[in-house]
């Protein structure tokens, strides 16, 4: 199954390290990693207030202003 690229998922792959998830998928196509991920985001938000809704709201804020910026072509 083909999941679209998030924070989660970027996370995830990040943790998974240098070979990315080792080929290993959930059944839902996400890294292998995505439980840890999943965790590492949930202590973000205990202690920051920062949860991961937040993050990807953020990211997507950001990437709309990159694309604004961006020269017309």
């Amino acid at each position: 199954m083909n999941q679209p690229d998030d924070l989660l998922q970027a996370v995830a792959r990040a943790i998974a390290g240098e070979d990315g998830c080792c080929c290993l998928w959930n059944s839902d196509g996400r890294c292998c990693q995505t439980k840890v991920a999943r965790a590492a985001f949930q202590i973000i938000a205990w202690r920051t207030g920062l949860t991961l809704e937040w993050l990807e709201g953020a990211e997507k804020i950001y990437e709309a202003k990159k694309l604004q910026k961006a020269p017309a072509k």
